[in-house]
């Protein structure tokens, strides 16, 4: 276990025993916390801001095409063209690349193409955790001749989810004909009744994640 990660685990474990008030919920999340290497509460808002950033940047892929004929970068290159939407502090987590020719665009020219389209006034989001636990913290985008995809990695499994490995779910929008679990139309999924059931599901500490990136500056934040 990492220092800073023992330190937290020792700092909560302590509070435990010293509050004469302690209950079996705050023991549980302390079992939780060792156990996943993070807090599952956190993770849970976190996931809930996921699943609404993949509706957004979906959304605004799809009106993209809608006002321009084609997606963001269609054309650009013969091969694969990946954004890796992670933010100056997740960049460093997105450094591992495909096992095959590609092409990889900087995160801020998606930014100023969908800006230049849509208008100055949209915000592009990205995942609020700061450091990967299981699973990438960062979005993908990727464009390869006419077809896209727009992935989210997703600490929980849900039905509509794809499970890759332990606390790690992928999510993507496409429109691609082939689709595998986890893959979706734009409009299939966000008329899919779970989907929005977990989107709109409140948040275990509201306004947390918004204070997390709006502390990152935003578009600012890549």
């Amino acid at each position: 276990m990492k220092r800073s990660v023992f330190k937290r685990v020792s700092l909560i474990i302590l509070l435990a025993v010293m509050s004469s008030s302690a209950s079996a919920d705050l023991l549980d999340g302390v079992k939780d916390f060792i156990s996943s290497g993070t807090s599952t509460p956190m993770q849970q808002d976190f996931d809930i801001t996921r699943l609404k950033d993949l509706k957004e940047l979906g959304g605004y892929i799809e009106r993209y095409k809608i006002i321009s004929g084609k997606y963001p970068f269609e054309g650009v290159t013969n091969v694969s063209n990946y954004v890796h939407i992670a933010t100056k502090g997740q960049q460093k987590y997105a450094s591992r690349r495909p096992p095959f020719s590609h092409k990889l665009t900087d995160v801020k020219e998606l930014v100023s193409e969908l800006q230049k389209v849509l208008g100055d006034d949209i915000l592009i989001p990205f995942d609020p955790q700061k450091t990967p636990v299981y699973k990438p913290n960062f979005y993908v985008y990727k464009v390869h001749g006419s077809t896209y995809y727009l992935a989210v990695h997703l600490f929980q499994s849900f039905s509509f989810s794809n499970n890759v490995a332990k606390n790690y779910n992928k999510l993507e929008v496409t429109n691609s004909p082939q689709r595998g679990k986890g893959a979706w139309l734009y409009n299939d999924l966000i008329t899919n009744e779970e989907f929005m059931a977990a989107v709109n599901k409140a948040p275990n500490k509201p306004g947390y994640v918004e204070s997390i990136r709006s502390g990152m500056g935003g578009n600012n934040a890549f």
